[in-house]
């Protein structure tokens, strides 16, 4: 990577998800160490974005590497998806409880929107805002974005800036519904 370049990853604070953000983080911090690795979250993972940022650059000196410079992380104001989904009309905790069967898989899929997108509208709105304000402040020349971090998705989406999405699941969640001629339901791959 030639220059200073700037990476933003945006991710919800919950360490599901923001493990693999800050592993990649880590890992493009020391094979790029003059790229400006900015992270946007919510305050819970500040802490774990700082002793990451100071974890790779104790590796970097024991591998007497260059120290990339440290992680810069941009609070989003909101809550993070995961207590997102704890508001009570999302329902989600309720569903896992149920026994299985057809009736009860029916009630199941029936709240994946609240599940993907946990928020009220004003919540989502509240946090695209934000998401738009750090990206502006940034002007990163790739941004990243975790899958359940909606707002990040749909911003990068609508504003067609460079992105990509950094996934903890498989490509197979994301490729499946995408085979073509119903494909999907039965075979895989094609």
């Amino acid at each position: 990577m030639a220059g200073n370049k700037r990476i933003l990853f945006f991710t919800n604070s919950d360490f599901g998800q923001a493990n693999v953000v800050l592993a990649t983080a880590h890992a493009l911090g020391l094979a790029c160490h003059d790229a400006e690795i900015h992270i946007a979250s919510f305050k819970d993972l500040r802490r774990g974005v700082d002793e990451a940022s100071k974890f790779m650059q104790a590796i970097a000196t024991q591998q007497q590497i260059a120290v990339p410079k440290p992680f810069i992380f941009h609070e989003i104001e909101g809550i993070s998806w995961g207590l997102a989904t704890k508001h009570p009309d999302t329902a989600i905790f309720e569903t896992l409880e149920l026994a299985p069967g057809f009736v009860n898989s029916a009630k199941g899929v029936a709240i994946l929107p609240a599940v993907m997108v946990p928020w009220s509208p004003k919540e989502f709105l509240d946090i695209y805002k934000e998401t738009e304000r750090v990206f502006h402040e940034v002007r990163p020349d790739l941004a990243i974005i975790e899958p359940l971090f909606t707002q990040g998705l749909t911003f990068c989406h609508y504003q067609r800036v460079k992105w990509m999405v950094l996934s903890p699941n498989t490509t197979k969640e994301f490729a499946v519904p995408l085979q073509p001629n119903l494909a999907a339901l039965w075979k895989y791959p094609m």
